[in-house]
């Protein structure tokens, strides 16, 4: 993606393959025989370039569907490889290319109360994705933001899908558990789970990124940071290494905070926060004032594209 939040930043999907195989690596090591990623036609659907794909991939594990409650359900796919992740989006019924969110921020230990913290999803992510049409993609947890942006979806009755991206080893299902110590439960309002190789939390981030690109293809895309601890960094580096707008919400906390520092050129925001910058991707906007929130989201989605 470009400086506008559109598909075909140099070296971008290269360079998400590399982050990805390390994830499948380390599998690898763990016992597992995982294929492992060496070309570009991996992730060529990031840029609207999946008929490039020189054979269909057959994905390992067929897709399936979560029950939470009745009526209430999801459809989920794991993908072991980045090179399963356009058929899976597409089995799933996800269709690309399309206008998409990026959210990223606290799960836990924010420093903002929820209260203040709600209006934000109720009344300006959910209405203006669902103005323009995007999709919204997400850690998928039933924690933090996720939770929030979850049920403030089933509150609106939104249709827009709402994607969780989440370690397969650390999700908790209902039928199932977290297959080891520390994971948590998936958020039930969710439309959709793709469940990813990895072993800690984190692991995820590169394939949140891989997901967002592969759904927007040429459309714009954006990244909304609320709070965040230390994997927000890693959201906030994968989006700008993709080339999308970051809209960090100042006085929502930690990560966010000091990012919007960053993209207002406060030199006290630290270098890590400063290095983000320079790419003249981060934007800024107050926990207070939605109508600045909703017009960043207008612009970097495509002001003009939708009623």
């Amino acid at each position: 993606m470009n400086a506008s939040g559109r598909s075909g930043a140099p070296g971008a999907e290269s360079a998400a393959i590399v982050r990805l195989n390390r994830i499948c690596a380390r599998t690898q090591r763990r016992g597992r025989d995982l294929p492992v990623v060496d070309s570009r036609v991996a992730l060529g659907v990031t840029c609207g370039a999946a008929s490039r794909s020189p054979s269909p991939v057959i994905l390992l594990d067929k897709p399936f569907t979560i029950d939470f409650a009745v009526n209430l359900t999801a459809a989920a796919a794991r993908v072991r490889a980045s090179d399963e992740l356009a058929a899976a989006l597409e089995q799933l019924g996800l269709v690309a290319p399309r206008p998409v969110l990026v959210l990223a921020g606290d799960a836990a230990g924010g420093t903002v109360a929820t209260d203040e913290l709600r209006p934000l999803f109720d009344q300006v992510l959910i209405p203006r994705a669902a103005a323009h049409g995007a999709c919204i993609v997400d850690g998928g947890t039933d924690a933090g933001v996720m939770r929030l942006l979850g049920r403030a979806h089933a509150h609106a009755a939104a249709g827009l899908p709402i994607v969780g991206v989440v370690v397969d080893a650390l999700a908790g299902r209902p039928d199932q558990p977290a297959g080891v110590a520390g994971g948590a439960p998936l958020e039930r309002h969710h439309t959709h789970f793709v469940l990813v190789d990895g072993s800690q939390w984190g692991d995820e981030a590169p394939w949140i990124a891989a997901v967002a690109a592969a759904l927007a293809g040429g459309a714009p895309s954006a990244t909304v940071l609320v709070g965040g601890g230390d994997i927000a960094w890693d959201d906030v580096a994968e989006s700008v290494r993709a080339g999308r707008v970051v809209i960090a919400v100042a006085g929502s906390g930690r990560t966010a905070d000091a990012i919007a520092a960053a993209a207002r050129g406060d030199e006290s925001c630290g270098e890590r926060a400063r290095a983000l910058a320079r790419g003249g991707l981060l934007r800024a906007v107050e926990l207070a004032d939605r109508a600045a929130l909703a017009a960043a989201l207008d612009e970097a989605l495509g002001a003009g594209s939708r009623p």
